[in-house]
C-alpha cells in the first residue's frame, strides 16, 4: 500500500504540482544562503545552528536531489557556489551526524546517546563550491562551478581536491570532466600509491604530461614509489618520457638513480633509443 502510494504520488507529481522541484530546489538554497554561518568550530555551536535553523539539516542534505529532479537551475545557486561561507557551513552539516540525532539499532530500539568530543569536525573546512557539487554528483552544477571561474586545483584541510571527491562518489562524467583541467591530484594520488585511483584519473583522460612547480610530471612521480602499472597507463596514453624536471632528470634517470631495473626495462623498452646511448 507505502509503495503503491509514493509510486502514484510519483506519477502526477508533475501534474498536480507543475515545478514543485525547482521551487523547493529554490527554497532549500536560499534557506542555506540566509542561515549559513560558516564552519562551526564547535560541537555546541554546531548543534546549536542545527536546532535554530531547524531546516538547515534537510536543505543541506536534499538541495541537490530536488535540482536534479528539476526543469530549471536555481537562480541563486550560482551565489550559493560562490560564497566558501555558506558551502563550509552547508558541508559540515552534510559530513556530520550531530550527536542529539537519536540512532537505533538494527532490531528498531533506541540506543543511548554518545557522546564524542569534537565530532563535529570531522569534516574537512575550506571547502569549495566546486567540492561540494564534484561530491554531489551534479555534473551540472559541477559545470556551472568551473564556468563561473571555480578554482579546479583548490584543496581542502585534507588536501584534497574535487577531482578526489569526484572520484569518492564514484561518478565518472565529473571525473573525465575534471580530469581535463586538473594538474595536481593525480601527481598527488601517485605519491599517495593509490594506484587503482591513479588509474582511473588517466582512463578519465587526465592529461599525462601535466607538471608541478618543479616539472616534475605524473611520470616522474610514479618512479619513485615503483608504481609500474600506472607508468605503462601514463606511456600507453602518450606521457613524455623524455620530460626534464628543474634538476635536469628524465623519468629514466631518475629510475637509473633509484636503481629500479624493472621502471627502467619499462622506459627502455619505449625509448630503445636511449637505451643505445646509455649503454654505448
Amino acid at each position: 500500500m507505502i509503495t503503491y502510494s509514493q509510486n502514484t504520488i510519483s506519477q502526477y507529481k508533475q501534474q498536480w504540482f507543475p515545478g514543485a522541484e525547482s521551487i523547493i530546489t529554490s527554497v532549500c538554497i536560499g534557506y542555506l544562503l540566509k542561515r549559513g554561518l560558516g564552519f562551526h568550530t564547535s560541537d555546541v555551536g554546531f548543534e546549536n545552528h542545527l536546532r535554530d535553523h531547524y531546516l538547515y539539516d534537510y536543505g543541506a542534505h536534499n538541495w541537490g536531489y530536488h535540482l536534479k529532479n528539476s526543469q530549471a537551475t536555481s537562480a541563486c545557486l550560482n551565489q550559493f557556489l560562490r560564497e566558501d561561507t555558506h558551502v563550509q557551513c552547508s558541508f559540515q552539516a552534510m559530513m556530520v551526524i550531530p550527536n542529539s540525532t537519536p540512532k537505533c539499532d538494527d532490531a528498531g530500539m533506541l540506543l543511548p546517546k554518545e557522546s564524542t568530543p569534537q565530532y563535529s569536525q570531522q569534516a574537512p573546512r575550506n571547502v569549495s563550491g566546486l567540492h561540494l557539487a564534484a561530491h554531489m554528483g551534479n555534473i551540472d552544477v559541477v559545470s556551472l562551478a568551473i564556468n563561473n571561474g571555480a578554482i579546479i586545483n583548490c584543496r581542502d584541510s585534507n588536501g584534497q581536491t574535487p577531482l578526489w571527491w569526484a572520484a569518492k562518489a564514484g561518478n565518472r562524467d565529473i571525473i573525465s570532466l575534471i580530469s581535463k583541467k586538473d594538474y595536481i591530484t593525480l601527481r598527488l594520488r601517485i605519491e599517495a600509491q593509490e594506484e587503482n585511483l591513479a588509474r582511473e584519473f588517466i582512463s578519465c583522460g587526465y592529461s599525462p604530461d601535466t607538471s608541478d612547480f618543479k616539472k616534475r610530471t605524473p611520470l616522474h612521480a610514479a618512479v619513485i614509489p615503483r608504481c609500474s602499472r600506472v607508468i605503462d597507463d601514463l606511456i600507453y596514453n602518450g606521457a613524455n618520457i623524455d620530460a626534464v624536471d628543474v634538476n635536469g632528470m628524465t623519468p629514466l634517470q631518475l629510475a637509473l638513480r633509484k636503481g629500479t631495473t624493472d621502471l627502467v626495462r619499462i622506459l627502455l623498452k619505449n625509448r630503445p633509443h636511449m637505451g643505445r646511448c646509455l649503454y654505448r
